[in-house]
């Protein structure tokens, strides 16, 4: 048995079927916002994500070209060495 349903002033009645109304409304909304910042957060965390392995090759790409270069060097030194 609802509460509206044992009042048998109308008024309350109505003030407290007003007021359930309000309370459904503003909690779908709360939960759409919810929703709304939940997506934006996972889309955000996706991004970082997508950074951090963009960074992680561009750190790997920068340690082979520095190995490289010193392998070049290490390889003209030698030249030299053997030229004198």
């Amino acid at each position: 048995m609802h509460v509206t349903s044992i009042l048998q002033d109308p008024s309350r009645k109505s003030q407290l079927e007003y007021l359930h109304l309000n309370l459904v409304s503003k909690t779908e909304t709360i939960e759409l916002q919810k929703k709304a910042l939940e997506s934006a957060l996972a889309q955000d965390l996706e991004e970082i994500q997508f950074q951090r392995e963009q960074l992680n090759q561009k750190e790997e790409n920068i340690r082979t070209k520095a190995l490289k270069n010193d392998q070049d060097m290490k390889s003209l030194m030698g030249d030299l060495i053997k030229k004198r």
